[in-house]
């Protein structure tokens, strides 16, 4: 046997560089086109090494190009591997030098590497081993163990070896007969490393067939390393279709399918891949088999695919959903949505769900501001409603500009989520719109009278500035609008007014609406000044809601003036019939009734719901001779309504009866009017005239409505000279009149806000009081 120093002794295994990055992002929108994620990654398995002395040795660090780093053993006791080159920035190379081991058996140590991001300046770290062997003889393949090969064959196949010894490559053909694999390379034998090329013919025949590669140690046979290699027997193409694509790839008899499994790992590449593109679909034939697991396939050929696949029990389970209008895959999770970026990315989705594309279940971001061009489409028609899931990240969309004689206008439509099926079988899947802000051309209305300065001009009802209708099932959360709408009703239009600054109709159950605000100007009439339906500063008109799937607006709120005829609010035009809740909202703006004999209040116009922890600070003016039912806070109450922990600081303006500081028309007596005060002027006029004796702080069409009504205060003068249903407020039980000094107290007492709930309300000496998770914002 030859001395094992006259060899060379280079064991090097094939280093899989799995990505253990750490990595942050330096933008709170990670999504945007300017995102930036440094990564610092270090190989995973050890590096190995042969025994002998050796110089130059490297380990591969890739790092983005913020980063620098350094380099250092963690046992300074291992002399054996000195460090040359320690440090670098963005991809580099640690060098290092090892002395010789003479005698068996492995050793390591641990180099710890440390680097820094320059833009964001946290550390980030990672480990290596690496090891070196003995003076043993070593024989090391790649691959190992055992692998399998497709049917088409391979020309030259090559099986890398890694020795510190002098070898031999020896093929044996166990199964499939003699002549479909051969040896081509080496022709003799081999000291050191090296590698051993095999010719693969094509397997033509439906069995599998297998052959043994075995690598031996001349001097010594028992020193030995062996591989297996399995054919695979031919049979049917696998395949991946991809429903809906027929734009992307074209028909390829003879390509390549690059994929990767997710979490991290090593891209695979495949041959012999064909592509036929049909009709409807696109279909990538491929013959080398993909074992079970979660994948993303990258590219066929040189065109990027992008797309996630799933393979379970040796079938494609899953493919990822194919957006014709947006020209990519996903959309089916949060964490793979479809991106709003520009323009025509919006336009395509109005152009998509208006033609019958509703979404559902489907996650759009926006990830930059737009700015429209031209009038706009609403998103959704009445009967091809938008059902996915929209996102706006707080980006604007800028430029709104709508002239329309249908119902049904806004950036979006029509809005809407899909109900569970009768058996069951079917999911309910809920539509959402979140963080959007849509803003108009800039323009201020300088005259009602005239469509100039509006965004949104419009003569039939269903308009907002985020969505003209939504339905059961649907959230809307965190939109503001900054738009201006004026909606002119013809006789008999559809929707017949319910129009909000934020959503113009709410209808159905499991509704939530939140966080929502609007700042457009409002100006809805008719051409005959007859009753136009409901009009509302965040929304228009709300119904539908049941005991067990609510519909709930919570922390909602409208700085814009309103100018309106019919039933308006400065939150809601009405809250109808239904489990329908109001819950922490409030009205800034104006409201002024130019015509007609609706219901007006500061909060809502009418309402058979509950409203809860509310308030107005908006002047409310009803200047009609007919303009009854007119509110600080909600021009009427019906049926099981509850008004409760709510106050009005704005004028109230009105001229008819029924009219009140805090309701202006209780109509029935189940309805509760509960710990609620006014501190608004009352007025019978523009004048300035007091009220008189058509009304009070709370008023109805009979003194027996007055029941369910506690807990309630308004301030004494200042025009309000009557508390309930237009008596004196004797009862003060019910309604009870207080002075300035006595409303603002620092506590509740006998005298005043007797056993109103402290965990709701603040109280403090020289202010009114006000709501503790409700409080009023600068304007």
């Amino acid at each position: 046997m030859k001395s094992l120093r006259s060899f060379p002794k280079l064991i090097s295994a094939v280093l899989l560089v799995c990505a253990a990055s750490l990595a942050w992002s330096c933008s709170d929108d990670d999504t945007g086109d300017d995102a930036f994620i440094p990564t610092f990654t270090l190989p995973e398995q050890p590096v190995i090494k042969n025994n002998y002395a050796s110089q130059n040795n490297t380990i591969t660090v890739v790092a983005s190009h913020d980063v620098s780093w350094t380099a250092a053993k963690t046992d300074e006791q291992a002399d054996w591997l000195t460090i040359t080159s320690a440090s670098g920035k963005g991809n580099g190379n640690i060098v290092f030098t090892l002395t010789e081991k003479d005698t068996p058996g492995r050793r390591s140590t641990t180099i710890a590497v440390t680097g820094t991001s320059e833009r964001d300046s946290r550390t980030l770290s990672g480990t290596v081993t690496v090891e070196q062997m003995g003076s043993e003889p070593t024989i090391v393949m790649e691959p190992v163990g055992s692998v399998s090969l497709p049917w088409t064959g391979a020309e030259a196949y090559t099986v890398q070896i890694v020795s510190n010894v002098n070898w031999r490559a020896e093929l044996t053909v166990v199964s499939g007969g003699e002549g479909w694999i051969a040896k081509t390379a080496p022709a003799a034998d081999v000291e050191g490393d090296g590698a051993v090329v095999l010719s693969v013919s094509e397997n033509e025949s439906t069995e599998s067939r297998q052959a043994k590669l075995t690598v031996v140690y001349v001097d010594d046979p028992t020193v030995k390393a062996e591989l297996t290699i399995n054919q695979q027997k031919q049979g049917e193409r696998h395949r991946i279709e991809f429903a809906g694509m027929t734009t992307l790839l074209g028909n390829d008899g003879n390509t390549t399918l690059e994929y990767a499994p997710v979490g991290g790992g090593e891209s695979v590449i495949l041959n012999d891949v064909e592509v036929e593109v049909g009709t409807d679909l696109t279909t990538v034939y491929y013959m080398e088999e993909i074992p079970n697991g979660e994948y993303e396939l990258k590219r066929v050929g040189s065109v990027e695919i992008n797309a996630l696949f799933t393979l379970s029990n040796g079938q494609i389970s899953y493919v990822e959903r194919w957006n014709p209008a947006f020209g990519c895959f996903g959309g089916e999770s949060e964490e793979r949505p479809i991106a709003i970026g520009k323009r025509s990315d919006i336009e395509a989705l109005a152009s998509s769900v208006n033609a019958g594309e509703s979404y559902a279940g489907i996650y759009f971001v926006q990830t930059a501001d737009i700015a429209l061009g031209g009038s706009w489409t609403a998103i959704g028609t009445s009967d091809k409603k938008f059902s996915g899931n929209y996102d706006g990240r707080n980006f604007a969309i800028t430029g709104l500009k709508i002239a329309a004689t249908a119902a049904g206008q806004g950036l979006f439509g029509y809005v809407g989520g899909v109900a569970a099926s009768e058996d069951g079988t079917t999911p309910a899947v809920a539509a959402a719109l979140r963080n959007i802000t849509v803003k108009g051309a800039g323009s201020t209305p300088s005259d009602n009278d005239s469509d100039a300065g509006f965004d949104i001009t419009a003569t039939a009802g269903f308009v907002g500035g985020i969505a003209a209708n939504v339905t059961g099932n649907t959230v809307v959360s965190n939109c503001r609008n900054y738009a201006h709408v004026r909606v002119t009703i013809s006789t008999g239009a559809n929707g017949a007014g319910n129009s909000g600054g934020v959503i113009g109709e709410v209808g159905g159950t499991d509704v939530s609406i939140d966080k929502c605000v609007n700042y457009g100007k409002i100006v809805v009439y008719s051409a005959s000044n007859t009753l136009v339906n409901n009009v509302g500063g965040v929304i228009g008109n709300m119904s539908g809601g049941s005991e067990e799937r609510p519909t709930i607006v919570a922390e909602c709120y409208n700085y814009g003036d309103i100018s309106f005829i019919g039933n308006t609010g400065g939150v809601a035009g009405n809250v109808g019939n239904g489990n329908i809740q109001l819950r922490r909202c409030g009205n800034y703006g104006a409201l002024a009734a130019t015509a007609g004999n609706g219901r007006t209040g500061g909060v809502a116009g009418g309402s058979s719901g509950v409203i809860d922890e509310c308030f107005n600070l908006g002047t409310v003016s009803c200047s009609p001779a007919n303009g009854n039912n007119t509110g600080g806070i909600v021009g009427w109450v019906g049926g099981s309504a509850v008004v409760s922990n709510t106050y009005n600081k704005g004028t109230v303006t009105y001229t008819a009866a029924n009219s009140g500081t805090l309701v202006g028309n209780k109509s029935a007596a189940g309805s509760k009017i509960v710990n609620c005060y006014n501190a608004g002027r009352a007025q019978k006029d523009a004048s300035g005239t007091a009220l008189g004796t058509t009304g009070g702080a709370i008023n109805g069409g009979a003194k027996n409505n007055g029941t369910n009504v506690s807990g309630c205060y308004y301030l004494s003068g200042n025009g309000n000279d009557l508390g309930q249903n237009g008596t004196s407020p004797d009862d003060v039980s019910r309604v009870k009149a207080l002075s300035q000094a006595e409303m603002q107290v620092a506590a509740p007492s006998a005298e005043a806000f007797t056993d109103w709930d402290v965990s709701v309300w603040n109280f403090e000496s020289g202010s009114y009081p006000t709501l503790k998770n409700n409080p009023e914002k600068p304007l």
